[in-house]
């Protein structure tokens, strides 16, 4: 027996034991309608919930069951903030336009947060914000310059803890202060997208899963696309694929990158132990290495930490990936090294090379793509935007408006460079490791 994991061991994600996905009411769509949604994960099921409220007859169907990829699978975590850096931004474009595009982010936060006290959604929603480690003096200031950049020009809320403030919060080893956001929130990610499901159900919407769809074709009235449960004639279409965009839109294919995350529940521990490791009771994301972790106590079992990063391409299959999160847990939490995992699951996340959301039509197709890591928050706020363009509604404009949607060097669909870029991280941080003498 593998010992990172328990004998009970399962590659679903813990969140399905409180909200698995479930099959859809109908084996086959209907074969008209005024809108397909393509995708029914937060993006698409946040599109079809605002089409299907103006009165539209709406279709959304998902390879999968709805809900089984990513939006299941995620963290949890709701943020209000771009990948990449303000500071970042702000050398690349200006203050003024990197203000603006963050600001798309925040506006992300807060429709999100709206949309699941709207309809009374259950899902563990928790305002505790979050907490970034730092691991030597460079990180700490330059974590600090880019959050007092940010309050100069945006709503975030928080501050730096030293060493021994720290401690107060969060007890890792080798961590020499942190930065803590105190305006994010986090929640149990299949149950907020089953309550979104929910709400979309609710409006008479027609959700269709385990149904692919393998041609698009336009004509001169809408489109005709072929999926393998039958043919549907719609009016518009729109494409909400994400880290799952395949070979049915090339074009949005070859401009985002795919990566792969993985997340693992720990054997229940003393809840007291977990308390104590972790004081300040918010999840922690570490940002501050190459290949980062993230971790959280269950929102419905305080003896279960959930531990998540990213291992990229140098691992293949559960149990190794299992023992490589074993060890990083370890590494910050030396008290639980030897903590094996009952859960292990990954899903995969769609990046730009902007490191921007895109939104908009080409050549009639609406689409809403490139979350980032962020599709909670931002699937949500992106679908509902760009359903609003199809409608024409009058607040249809975001700040990710008109971007120009960069290539990605993929060869025959793979992003080769992935590899080579993880191998790369991973040396990065084992330097900084050693430069600490950690």
């Amino acid at each position: 027996m593998n010992q990172a994991i328990t004998a009970d061991f399962k590659t679903d994600p813990w969140w399905w034991e409180a909200a698995p996905p479930s099959p859809s009411r109908l084996d086959s769509p209907p074969d008209k309608a005024d809108v397909l949604v393509i995708g029914a994960g937060y993006t698409g099921l946040s599109s079809a919930l605002t089409c299907a409220r103006a009165g539209r007859n709406v279709v959304a169907i998902d390879s999968l069951m709805p809900g089984e990829a990513a939006s299941s699978r995620n963290a949890g975590l709701v943020g209000r903030a771009l990948l990449g850096g303000f500071s970042t931004m702000v050398e690349k474009l200006g203050a003024a336009r990197a203000t603006e595009l963050a600001r798309g982010a925040e506006q992300a936060y807060e429709y999100t947060i709206g949309l699941m006290n709207e309809f009374s959604i259950d899902c563990h929603l928790t305002h505790r914000g979050r907490i970034i480690p730092t691991w030597n003096e460079v990180q700490y200031q330059e974590i600090e310059a880019d959050f007092n950049l940010q309050r100069q020009h945006l709503n975030l809320e928080g501050g730096m803890l030293n060493a021994d403030e720290l401690s107060q919060e969060l007890r890792v080893t080798g961590a020499n202060g942190a930065l803590v956001i105190s305006n994010t929130s986090m929640v149990h990610p299949a149950m907020y997208h089953r309550g979104l499901r929910q709400a979309v159900e609710a409006t008479g919407a027609t959700l269709v899963g385990n149904c692919r769809a393998q041609q698009l074709v336009k004509q001169s009235d809408g489109f005709v696309v072929h999926t393998d449960r039958g043919v549907i004639k719609t009016a518009e279409v729109i494409v909400a694929t994400n880290g799952y965009t395949g070979g049915l839109t090339p074009w949005f294919r070859q401009r985002l990158v795919m990566s792969t995350a993985f997340m693992a529940a720990c054997e229940p521990r003393d809840p007291e132990l977990l308390k104590a490791l972790i004081p300040g009771g918010r999840p922690c994301v570490d940002y501050s290495r190459n290949m980062f972790n993230y971790w959280r106590v269950a929102p419905d079992d305080p003896s279960r930490l959930l531990f998540g990063g990213q291992t990229g391409y140098l691992f293949k299959s559960a149990e190794q990936i299992a023992a490589k999160l074993q060890l990083d847990l370890a590494r910050v939490y030396p008290e639980l090294a030897g903590t094996r995992f009952s859960h292990l699951w990954k899903g995969r996340l769609g990046f730009t090379l902007d490191r921007l959301p895109h939104l908009g039509v080409r050549d009639g197709v609406h689409f809403a793509l490139g979350c980032n890591g962020a599709g909670l928050p931002m699937g949500t706020f992106i679908g509902h935007k760009v359903a609003c363009k199809l409608l024409g509604a009058e607040d249809a404009d975001t700040p990710f408006d008109e971007l120009r949607f960069p290539l990605t060097p993929v060869v025959l669909g793979f992003p080769w460079f992935m590899p080579a870029l993880t191998a790369w991280a991973r040396w990065q941080d084992w330097r900084g490791i050693a430069s600490r003498g950690h």
